[in-house]
């Protein structure tokens, strides 16, 4: 639910004109995961059974989970614009205002799981259902299983009465919840002048203040290790009297569960102030050709999901994502230069150099611990980052070829991208340095090497029908990084997507839209960077349908 009142006033204050717009907003929304149903196991595709992971896996084969998020946040801003040296030739505005936000999220999850006593199988003698009528829940709670055999392989004489091998549904942790609230709150002012005729420039800044807040219930309240100690910092984790003290804690010890060393890592909090300044330029060269730079300092600031230390599974690959509360925000000193040319209206092309230097930059990482086969993501800070790109665009229609074609625009962007990180520093007990496998430096997590976009629509103004095909291809990129100094990075291969539109003008104000998305329904494959490369995921994102329809009055 969105509610949003704005307004525009014009004033004449002390012999100048002052514009003053504001607007005042309102947002609520939820999301209901009611019974997601998890099943893990191995597929044996000579014998068509399912069977339980080798081992004793501390992640149960049969998992439920009741999941909601409530999210609400109310904001204001306000802007004021006035004219100065109104009796001079020169153009000048002065531009201030004010910015508040307020938002909080409450999350909870209820996890369970079931005991299958002493079966091995995930089904009944490792086979699936293949009876007419037979279901998954008849196999997990009696199967069809030989006179006298009961689900544990034991005979109990022509009676399904061991009630130890039967599967009964139990909680597996306590409730895994958070509640979080973030305000934000700034100021800020910006000279826009004339410099000389078609030479504008800009220069500003604005006062910012963070205050995020997060408590989520103790991190010791996890059955499996793995994922308890994931909560913790990589140096707390590396520490065996550390993990030790977790362990306890998960066992009753009132003591443990009252350390402090505990009891911070379920909050997180981020208190700060920053000054961010900006200046841009922009030269008309000719009627048809621009020159812009910019030069400005952002910030950028982890979600509530990213810093709340809670553990969420993805119920698609089974994998684990864990908050991390050790987060920091990302402070990012950007630079911009773009040339333009206008060949017609509603034509461009463009070249743009770009680059950003990054401190404390928030990247994706990720662990698998070989004895458990569990796999954990969360995102962490690198020391320093850098971007640098160069960027080609092209737009225009096709009437140049024939005026016959003027419905039809072509565009075309080409982003060639280089980054590089610092890896952090792993200290061990003893305060010495871990070197990392992989080297000291790596390229941005997230940033391809290459992005390429092409599409052809065709919107004529007399006409009721317009479309269009869209065409993306991201390079090669970093997937996630290692967690630990031991542990590889994920790569992700180049892959593309195709999307169609159609759209049909019903009426002058209302209009019917049809879109397929992904219709090529790529493979996307991600591999470690480690000795021949291992698979780490192939997956399919499916293709997707929308209708809709729009009506503006």
């Amino acid at each position: 639910r969105v509610m949003q009142l704005a307004g525009k006033h014009d004033f004449d204050t002390l012999g100048r004109d002052l514009q003053f717009s504001w607007a005042l907003a309102y947002n609520t929304s939820s999301q209901l995961e009611p019974d997601h149903r998890f099943v893990r196991g191995i597929y044996d595709i000579d014998s068509g059974n399912y069977n339980a992971l080798p081992g004793n896996p501390v992640v149960p084969e049969f998992q439920r989970y009741w999941r909601e998020l409530y999210d609400q946040s109310y904001s204001l801003r306000t802007d004021f614009v006035t004219d100065l040296f109104e009796e001079s030739d020169v153009k000048a505005k002065l531009k201030f205002g004010s910015f508040f936000d307020y938002s909080t999220r409450n999350y909870r999850a209820d996890s369970f799981t079931y005991n299958r006593g002493a079966q091995n199988n995930i089904y009944p003698n490792g086979a699936k259902p293949g009876v007419p009528g037979d279901t998954w829940g008849d196999q997990f709670l009696y199967g069809n299983l030989p006179v006298g055999v009961d689900l544990d392989g034991i005979p109990n004489n022509g009676a399904n009465n061991n009630v130890a091998s039967r599967l009964f549904i139990y909680r597996q942790n306590a409730p895994e919840t958070y509640q979080a609230s973030q305000m934000l709150a700034s100021m800020h002012a910006a000279l826009d002048f004339d410099l000389l005729p078609g030479l504008n420039v800009t220069f500003g800044a604005r006062l910012e203040s963070t205050d995020l807040k997060v408590q989520a219930t103790p991190i010791y309240l996890y059955a499996e290790e793995r994922i308890r100690q994931s909560l913790l910092s990589n140096e707390q984790l590396l520490d065996p009297a550390m993990t030790q003290l977790l362990n306890d804690a998960f066992n009753g010890n009132p003591t443990a569960q009252a350390d402090p060393r505990l009891t911070e890592r379920s909050r997180a909090a981020i208190a700060t102030q920053h000054l961010l300044p900006a200046l841009s330029v922009n030269w008309d060269i000719t009627e048809h050709t621009r020159l812009r730079a910019a030069i400005s300092r952002t910030i950028a600031r982890p979600s509530f999901k990213e810093i709340s230390p809670v553990v969420f599974q993805n119920i698609e690959t089974g994998d684990f994502f864990v908050g991390n509360r050790d987060l920091q925000l990302s402070s990012i000193m950007n630079f911009d230069t773009r040339w333009e040319w206008f060949p017609s209206p509603g034509s461009l092309v463009g070249i743009s150099f770009f680059g950003k230097v990054i401190r404390n930059p928030i990247e994706l990482s990720l662990g698998n611990d070989p004895n458990t086969g569990i796999t954990v993501s969360k995102y962490v800070n690198a020391p320093e980052g850098r971007v640098f790109g160069l960027e080609l665009e092209f737009q225009r229609d096709l009437s140049f070829i024939t005026p016959e074609l003027r419905a039809f625009s072509l565009g075309m962007n080409y982003s060639f991208i280089y980054s590089q990180a610092t890896r952090p520093v792993f200290l061990d007990n003893l305060g010495n340095p871990i070197p990392s496998l992989f080297g000291s430096s790596r390229r941005l997590q997230g940033q391809p090497d290459y992005i390429f976009n092409f599409n052809l629509t065709y919107d004529h103004p007399d006409r009721p029908l317009g479309g269009g095909v869209f065409l993306n291809i991201v390079g090669p990129q970093l997937y996630a990084v290692g967690g630990l100094p031991t542990d590889p990075d994920v790569f992700q291969e180049p892959y593309s997507t195709l999307d169609l539109g159609l759209s049909y003008k019903v009426t002058p104000k209302t209009k019917l839209q049809f879109r397929a998305q992904n219709v090529l329904n790529p493979t996307l494959r991600r591999y470690y960077n480690n000795g021949g490369q291992p698979i780490f995921s192939t997956r399919q994102t499916g293709v997707g349908f929308s209708l809709s329809l729009s009506s503006e009055w």
